[in-house]
């Protein structure tokens, strides 16, 4: 009876690596022209660990330095571009891998770092805080962790992780107030998470300001509020910034005459494009695939 009851519980038993949803690695740069706004269904954790820039959350402006950390929830609308040499740890992972829903609230405490951001935390760790080295000692162990893959690093990486996040609720609380308030309209923010998608999908194609308005059923200058609401710039200067980050890519990788780039990324005339792509990189097309 007792081998019967083994070999049912070997053959119930799940593919742990199937449900582990946790990724970690560095990313390295992040160009100016490649303001793409994102968002994910998995909550991050980000460790600037060289460079220097800004982090745009929700529309609100952080500038990060080396030592800084930020926790950004799985709804949060964000996009980060640096100023020099910008190497970020990043982490991503599945709310389900700490608290799998139910009646657990001990469990959901652990994700209070993200539900309450903007009320009792901010998304900003700064490389300052006192007890910033609680936070990125464990970054560096999960690290360790992930690269070793030693027996059962999935439940060692895990068991970090709490502590991770217990650090932050021990230390990271903050006053109610202290931190800027990030509370945003949901709907605001389903509405541009859908302007966004349409524009990363047609931006080689003509579009304009009415065309986006008519489209979304939404007023032109409703439109240019949410852009710069949680970007900090217009629809327009979105889309030149990915026409051109495209154009990048052809530039570097096809042998495409200057002119059949900039139709094929949406740009009307070539004098338009080599004005567009040297207001964002510095340079002309052509210097910049001679580089």
């Amino acid at each position: 009876m007792n081998r019967m009851r083994q070999k049912e519980s070997a053959h119930l038993k799940p593919n742990l690596q199937a449900h582990f949803s946790f990724s970690i690695g560095n990313t390295i740069g992040v160009s100016s022209d490649s303001r793409k706004l994102h968002w994910h269904n998995e909550l991050e954790i980000c460790r600037v660990k060289q460079g220097t820039g800004k982090y745009l959350i929700n529309g609100h402006e952080y500038f990060f330095e080396p030592g800084d950390v930020f926790i950004i929830n799985n709804d949060e609308i964000h996009l980060a571009f640096d100023d020099k040499d910008l190497v970020m740890q990043v982490i991503l992972f599945s709310p389900s891998l700490i608290w799998p829903g139910g009646p657990d609230l001990l469990d959901y405490e652990y994700l209070s770092p993200f539900e309450q951001s903007g009320s009792r935390f901010s998304n900003k760790l700064s490389h300052d805080h006192p007890h910033i080295g609680e936070i990125t000692g464990v970054l560096d162990e999960i690290q360790k962790e992930y690269d070793l893959k030693k027996p059962h690093y999935q439940l060692m990486i895990k068991a970090l992780l709490l502590k991770l996040l217990t650090n932050i609720i021990r230390y990271f609380d903050i006053e109610e107030g202290s931190c800027p308030d990030k509370r945003i309209n949901l709907h605001d923010a389903k509405k541009l998470k859908e302007i966004a998608e349409y524009i990363e999908e047609s931006f080689a194609s003509k579009i304009s300001l009415s065309d986006l308005s008519k489209k979304f059923n939404i007023s032109i200058s409703k439109l240019c509020r949410l852009f710069r609401g949680f970007s900090k710039f217009t629809p327009m200067e979105y889309i030149i910034c990915l026409r051109v980050s495209a154009a990048k890519n052809e530039l570097i990788s096809t042998d495409k005459k200057i002119i059949e780039i900039a139709e094929d990324c949406g740009f009307g005339s070539v004098s338009n494009f080599n004005k567009c792509f040297k207001k964002l990189t510095g340079m002309s097309p052509r210097e910049y695939r001679k580089r």
